[in-house]
């Protein structure tokens, strides 16, 4: 329930960042804080996505790739 949680957050943050960013370039005014920020908002999200994702199959219980080949040999 909290990992779906911090995946929906992720992926409103990374569509922000990308309206952000789409929104200043269509306004076309120089722009540069709407693009840092739209930037760093798609960043933020994707890498919080990605830690997500990536420590799910670490979690403590969980045998690893490596520990399941040591049981089946």
């Amino acid at each position: 329930m909290k990992r779906n949680g911090t995946i929906a957050i992720s992926a409103i943050l990374v569509v922000l960042g990308l309206v952000v960013v789409v929104r200043t370039v269509q306004a076309g005014i120089g722009g540069g804080l709407g693009l840092i920020l739209g930037a760093m908002l798609v960043a933020a999200g994707a890498l919080r996505l990605w830690l997500v994702l990536s420590l799910s199959g670490s979690r403590a219980g969980k045998a690893g790739p490596e520990q399941r080949k040591r049981e089946l040999d």
